[in-house]
């Protein structure tokens, strides 16, 4: 059978999603940007602590990193639409309350816990998204769900910028509690729609041919080691703002922080965006490789100066090897998810970057106060090295038999 043209691939692809999938998968997204940034900011100006701001933020984050393995599985069970829903209902209820806890002067326990209730309803969009492209993409073209990875990439590079811009302006403007109650409402209004579009159906079609594999196939050597990849790069993304802070308040200008992370944003995007035109003979694993060698040599020319102009230019070298590492990756773990799991390997993928960038953000942090962001560097340098070797031994696995809706290695 003669493969489809890449084009034709892509066409039929964002022909079989419809347009208005569009808007909702992306608007459904933000509120994950604005809730951790919100509820430091909404904490710290109406409590005053920024300890107590740090420690409910780091519970929802990480409540919502450990959960959304149990979100896929329960996604792939019984379906994205009764889960999503369900989660995003959950989600809005919670968000409001721990406004309304906040506001009252509760006790920082009640914060906790219903951060905790926030972190764990957290709805997944992104991963569930990248689900759905899976089933949609079965019989078209590697190109078109290479394509589907790469916008899906750059859907989330978008939201993590416009996400902190709302939550400053929305404070500034009207009052503390406002992004968190905007998360809510777009959570209440676009998070609905996107359980209910009709693409939650392509998630579940590879169930219609065939049962689910088992939950233990999802850990296999070559999903570990990817999955290893992803936390990396979460790590990168924690400790990059968090070394780019300590440069920024030591030159006495805080707010170049921001720039040279969203120069950095707007690389990887691009790039991210533009991986389906890649030619298919250059395989997932090289590019995983070819973006890591990037990382690599970004981090150690930044080593080499503390002036903001070079070490934007840097920060854009490295964003466009974080583009080409972190689509190759949900690629690879698309290629490899098993029958009826897509929705679980999604949402594993996401919490690994999660995670990672809690760590590394909690860890790095104190590590620039004590040493200086010269020392944030250094763990760059490590986490982009700990990426090429990470590469370098998925390379050297054997691929698993192409299942015939994905593309390969």
């Amino acid at each position: 059978m003669t493969e489809p043209a890449p084009g034709s691939g892509v066409r039929s692809l964002v022909a079989a999603a419809g347009l208005p999938y569009f808007p909702i998968a992306l608007f459904a997204r933000l509120p994950l940007a604005m809730t951790l940034i919100g509820s430091i900011t909404m904490i710290t100006i109406v409590r005053g602590s920024l300890a107590e701001a740090g420690a409910v933020s780091g519970v929802l984050g990480l409540t919502s990193a450990f959960v959304a393995s149990v979100i896929g599985i329960a996604a792939d069970r019984w379906g994205q639409r009764p889960v999503v829903l369900v989660a995003c209902i959950g989600n809005a209820i919670a968000l409001t309350s721990l406004v309304a806890l906040t506001v009252v002067g509760a006790p920082l326990w009640s914060l906790l816990l219903v951060a905790v209730a926030a972190g764990g309803t957290s709805p997944q969009i992104g991963p569930m998204a990248r689900a759905r492209w899976i089933g949609l993409a079965g019989g078209r073209s590697p190109a078109a769900l290479t394509w589907a990875m790469g916008y899906e990439s750059t859907a989330d590079e978008l939201t993590f910028i416009i996400g902190p811009l709302l939550v400053a302006l929305l404070a500034g403007a009207l009052f503390p509690a406002a992004p968190l109650l905007l998360a809510a409402l777009v959570t209440a209004g676009f998070g609905i729609a996107f359980a209910v579009h009709p693409t939650h159906a392509a998630a579940r079609a590879s169930r219609e041919t065939a049962p689910a594999r088992p939950v233990r196939e999802v850990f296999s050597p070559r999903a570990v080691v990817t999955l290893g990849g992803m936390v990396l790069m979460g790590a990168f993304w924690g400790g990059s703002l968090t070394t780019l802070t300590g440069f920024a308040s030591r030159a006495g200008h805080p707010a170049q922080a921001g720039l040279i992370y969203g120069v950095m944003g707007i690389a990887a995007g691009g790039v991210a965006f533009g991986a389906g035109l890649l030619p298919s003979r250059f395989r997932l694993t090289w590019r995983w490789m070819s973006g890591a060698g990037i990382l690599l040599i970004a981090m150690v020319g930044a080593s080499t100066s503390a002036d903001s102009i070079v070490l934007a230019a840097w920060y854009f070298g490295a964003g466009i090897g974080v583009g080409l590492t972190i689509v190759t990756l949900f690629s690879l773990a698309a290629s490899g998810a098993p029958a009826g799991r897509s929705s679980t390997v999604m949402t594993i993928m996401n919490a690994g970057m999660i995670l990672g960038q809690a760590l590394t953000t909690t860890v790095n942090s104190q590590l620039v106060a004590v040493r200086g962001p010269s020392a944030g560097l250094v763990t760059l340098i490590l986490v982009a090295a700990g990426m090429l070797a990470a590469a370098s031994i998925r390379a050297a696995m054997r691929d698993a038999p192409r299942p015939s809706r994905t593309a390969a290695p």
